[in-house]
């Protein structure tokens, strides 16, 4: 028998976080299965800043991955994976939910192709 602790930590948005900045150009979220809630509240940041963002997806760990992978494309209008070499790969939907499926993918949102 394990004793526990009980431990509350606060939260906030990325949103919250961001709304006093005059910019923001890089955001990485990898917060394993928990990058839909993170990306759902960061929609007032990406308007006003427009950062690369660097993402962790994970198709089995999604509530909805065909959602939320249509939602981050609809960020930039393409979605790049980056290779084990660091370069950003252009992926579509349907590589990302079909290819590799439940592992790890490091995502690149960005206007521009990354350098």
């Amino acid at each position: 028998q394990h004793d526990g602790y009980l431990l509350e930590i606060p939260a906030t948005t990325v949103d919250a976080l961001c709304h006093q900045l005059d910019r923001v150009d890089f955001i990485k979220i990898d917060a394993e299965g928990a990058e839909e809630n993170i990306f759902a509240a960061m929609d007032e940041t990406i308007r006003r800043h427009r950062p690369m963002i660097v993402v962790e997806f994970n198709a089995a760990r999604t509530s909805n991955s065909h959602q939320f992978a249509e939602r981050l494309n609809a960020v930039y209008g393409s979605i790049r994976r980056l290779d084990f070499q660091g370069f950003a790969q252009p992926i579509s939907t349907r590589e990302l939910l079909t290819l590799n499926f439940g592992q790890d993918w490091l995502l690149v949102l960005s206007e521009r192709e990354p350098a």
